[in-house]
């Protein structure tokens, strides 16, 4: 196909015109560094009450809008994937803005050896107060889905994101431990997006524990063998230890909110961890046996 894009930036959305809205500006022809013939832009939709449909043909009719699977993010990621042309899949978050540059450092990446690529995300506020939620990652080893990049041919090859993950949590990591079993991922400092800062709500937050907990549960029971997971101790150690130690700094740098979140982890959270993985655990060992013929 020869004129085949080198990217297709894939954007889920759901809800979030306005945030969308900055996003796309900065992936218009012209606002990026690389030359617009070079990428596309797949908005994917899970809106149910509203979509971003009529706002994308309006304003940015270079961009290709799709209703998602409404089945959470990591679904609604592969949707869009589907429907890529590009060598290359570029993931972002409908809330972040893409520096000038990004596509093209992508490309520094893209014209290596590599196939799987993960850029800095920077925090567009302080991330330092009481409560803040922002995915910064500025060193690597993080694969936040807000700003990686791989090779269609391998996402493909693996499955992409694994769609029982229904909330924005862990389905990244999961995905980078698979890219990992396959091929290498390089940290591309220069491929930039800004990621807002928001300030979460302490009883949000605690609603949302058992929920994030089953996330994690799922997490931990499909990779156990990728990370080592071979014994319930080590799970144990690796669920309190990081809660603990969190919640002291978050004390020590005048959070008490966050210690407290933190400590709601290790009297409840990870209790209902360590109850979902071995419910998980048995689940997949049943599908294993089930599919050995």
């Amino acid at each position: 196909m020869a004129d085949q894009p080198l990217f297709s930036v894939i954007i889920p959305t759901c809800h979030r015109n306005e945030a969308l809205a900055l996003c796309l500006e900065r992936l218009a022809p012209g606002a990026q560094t690389l030359p617009f013939e070079q990428y596309e832009v797949i908005v994917t939709d899970d809106g149910r009450e509203t979509t971003a449909e009529a706002m994308v043909r309006e304003r940015f009719s270079w961009a290709t809008w799709t209703q998602g699977p409404r089945r959470g993010p990591a679904a609604n990621r592969n949707h869009g994937a589907s429907l890529a042309c590009g060598e290359w899949l570029a993931f972002t978050d409908d809330d972040c803005l893409p520096d000038t540059g990004w596509l093209t450092a992508l490309t520094e990446a893209a014209e290596s050896s590599v196939l799987a690529v993960e850029g800095a995300v920077r925090p567009l506020g302080n991330a330092q107060v009481d409560m803040a939620e922002c995915p910064v990652n500025t060193t690597g080893g993080l694969f936040w889905s807000a700003n990686v990049a791989v090779r269609k041919d391998l996402f493909e090859a693996i499955g992409g994101f694994e769609e029982r993950f229904r909330i924005a949590a862990h389905e990244d990591e999961d995905l980078y431990l698979r890219i990992r079993h396959h091929a290498s991922v390089q940290f591309q400092p220069g491929a930039i997006v800004y990621h807002p800062v928001r300030v979460a709500r302490l009883c949000d937050t605690v609603k949302r524990v058992p929920v994030n907990a089953s996330t994690t549960a799922l997490y931990y029971a499909l990779n156990a063998q990728r990370l080592g997971v071979r014994r319930f101790t080590t799970l144990l150690r690796w669920l309190y230890k990081p809660r603990l130690v969190a919640a002291f700094r978050n004390l020590a740098h005048g959070r008490p909110k966050a210690a407290l979140v933190e400590m709601v982890w290790v009297v409840y959270g990870n209790i209902l961890v360590l109850r979902e993985w071995a419910s998980y655990s048995r689940q997949l060992a049943v599908e294993r046996t089930s599919h050995v013929p």
